[in-house]
Formats: C-alpha cells, structure tokens, sequence
C-alpha cells in the first residue's frame, strides 16, 4: 500500500465536539472515528453498522465504513478490552489507508495515542485546525444563525407581553394572580424556543442584586423597579448552530442612577457598533468601550483587572456551533475577519443594586456589519 501523509485524526461523539460535527455534519451521541486530509477535502468515517444507512443518508463522505469489516468484534475477544480493542482497530485502518502520519487534536484519548504510537504510528498533536475555517461563516451558517436568534426574540416577545400584563403589588410584580418569578420566566422561555426548534442550556432570568452576576442564572420573586436581565442563547435542535441575546428590562418606576446606567451600556454598544469591519483589533473596540466607561466614572478591567464591580467582562465573542468561540473580543491580539459572527454586549454590574447588559449578535461582511437581531430595546415597561 502507497504510504500516505497529511491527515488529522479525529475521535469523539459529534453532540459534544463541535469540530468533528463541522466536518461530518453527522449526529451521534456515540464516540466514532474521522480521518480528514489536511486539506479538509477528504472525509474517511468509520461507524457501528447500526449507523452506516443513517449516515449515507443524512452526511456526505468520501468513505463510510463499518467496524465489523475490520473484525472489532474478534479484537474484542482476543484483548478483553474495548479500548485496546479500539485502537488496534484505528491502526488496522490506517494502515489498509497507507497512512502511517497522522495529526491529532489536544483532546485526542491519550490512552488511544499510546497505542497509536506502539504500533508504529507518527503522531503530531497540533492546536485547533479549524478555528479559522468556522470562524468564516458560510450563508448557510448565518441562516441558521439568524433562525436561533428569531427564536430568542419570539421568546423576548412572549416576555415583554407577560410583564406589560403584569401588575404590581407592594414591591412584587404579580402574573396571573401569582408573584412573577425567575423561574416562571424561564420556563415560558423554553417553552417558546421548543416550539421554535430550539432550546437554551443555562438560560439567564437575574433580577435586582443577582443580576450583577454576569452568570447568575437568577432565582425567586421579581421586584418592581429592579433591573431584570434576560440572556437567551439558544441552539437549534437539528442543525446545532447557536445564537445570543440579552436585553434588561425594569418593571414600573426606574430610578435615575437605572437610566444613566442603561443608556451609558447603549451608547458603549453603539461606539463598538461604529468600529466592526474586517480588519478590525478586538483589543481597540474592547479598549474603546473600557475608555468610554471609564470617562463616565465607571470602573472597568482595562483600569483593574481585580476588579468585581463596573465593566467586568469582554466586550464580546464569537458565536457559531459554540456558544463562546473565536474572535474574543477583549484585550488579545484576535482580528476580525470577513464572516465572523459575534456578539457586543457591554455591561455594568453592582453589587448592592444590580446589572445591566444589553447584547446583539452580528455578522462582520465586507463593508461593515450586518446586526441580526431586531429586537427592540425598551428598558422601562410601565
């Protein structure tokens, strides 16, 4: 056989790791094997025949084979272990390919790699490949992503229509003769992504001092006059792509320092707004957004990176088949680049009173950007 180099190897479930479902595009919720040519272009995928009918229909790949032509079951009995069983299984195969090179990714099973290279194999473990080929997103991609987003703002809508019908009693705000909870709106939330194919892990319904967690998933009766933070990001059932919004809302009368807070997170959004084009430093939007915090009397991580009060996180991420992959945009070295899809959420958060945070996803296209969420950002609903 032709001795052949340049191929990654890839193993692991395609529900768990978003690389392997971006070259498969190939759902399972059980770990299998891929081999990808350097090039991207060719796909070898080795499956339990249980799979095989389902994956010629639903994936495209060069090469879809079977573990039972390569006698797993026989390893099995002749090892006793099916993890040994598998990886002489992996150099059966590469071996009848004529490979005898192979990269893996940091996460490659390390117990697998011993084997590997016992047998014979020269192994390369590399960093992410393919960063920069999902951070372009394809218009098929940004289809998808637009569908989760439309569903976070379905969602939104059926929220804002359940707080204008609410009414406010001594402090409370009362739904359906009932205290207006966390956890009530949560579930109205998923109920909504559901019937939209979609669903949120994480979901993020904070109000008064537990929204100035950043990551509080939030808990309890809701407040009047208290800042109520909504961060939806779900992922679509079937085609797995991600999407990311938060909007903050106040029930009944907001005090003025509210006011000032909300519209000084707006205008911060706006000046990054006014920045993203290909070519642009996340560092200089990031730093722009510290500085115009900062010239206000906010504090920022540009200013204390200790601190736990005012700006507190990045300005924004990516979004594709991760909630939170590449550019980041905070202060690195990452730029972007034509067909990044990322988020611009600044935020203020207080301990004693609360947070407010405002996040749109965009796309970055040749000539600026193009916001995909049309969401309106009301703050006060009376």
């Amino acid at each position: 056989m032709k001795r052949e180099n340049g191929f990654l190897l890839l193993y692991g479930s395609s529900y768990s790791d978003q690389n392997i479902y971006y070259m498969t595009k190939f759902l399972s919720n059980d770990p299998f094997l891929c081999i990808v040519s350097n090039n991207f272009k060719r796909k070898f995928v080795y499956l339990p025949e249980m799979e095989i009918d389902r994956a010629k229909k639903e994936a495209k790949f060069d090469k879809i084979s079977s573990y039972n032509n390569y006698n797993l079951d026989e390893l099995f009995k002749k090892y006793k272990d099916a993890d040994v069983a598998f990886g002489k299984m992996i150099t059966d195969i590469l071996h009848e390919e004529g490979i005898y090179i192979v990269s893996v990714m940091r996460n490659f099973p390390s117990f697998l790699y011993k084997i590997l290279e016992k047998e014979g194999i020269s192994i390369d473990t590399i960093k992410n490949p393919f960063e920069m080929i999902r951070r372009k997103k394809t218009k098929q991609e940004v289809e998808y992503i637009l569908k989760a987003q439309k569903a976070a703002e379905d969602a939104l809508i059926t929220v804002k229509k359940i707080l204008e019908r609410s009414i406010i009693k001594k402090d409370y705000i009362y739904y359906n003769h009932s205290r207006l909870t966390s956890e009530y709106i949560k579930a109205v939330i998923e109920k909504r992504l559901l019937d939209n194919d979609a669903f949120c892990e994480g979901l993020i319904c904070s109000s008064g001092v537990d929204s100035a967690d950043p990551h509080s998933v939030g808990r309890g009766p809701i407040k009047c006059g208290k800042p109520i933070v909504i961060d939806i990001f779900p992922r679509l059932m079937t085609e797995r792509y991600f999407s990311d919004m938060t909007r903050t809302f106040v029930k009944g009368e907001a005090d003025d320092r509210f006011i000032e807070m909300y519209n000084v997170v707006l205008d911060a959004q706006n000046i990054a707004f006014k920045m993203l084009k290909p070519n642009a430093s996340c560092r200089d939007i990031h730093l722009s957004v510290c500085e115009y915090f900062e010239s206000l009397g906010y504090d920022t991580i540009k200013k204390n990176k200790k601190i736990n009060e005012g700006f507190i996180h990045t300005t924004g991420h990516g979004v594709g088949l991760d909630i939170h992959e590449p550019p980041f945009i905070g202060d690195n070295d990452n730029f972007l680049i034509e067909g990044d899809v990322v988020t611009i959420e600044p935020g203020l958060y207080y301990k004693n009173i609360g947070g407010i945070r405002i996040e749109d996803i965009v796309f970055i296209k040749k000539e600026g950007f193009v916001n995909l969420s049309n969401a309106s950002k009301d703050f006060v609903i009376p």
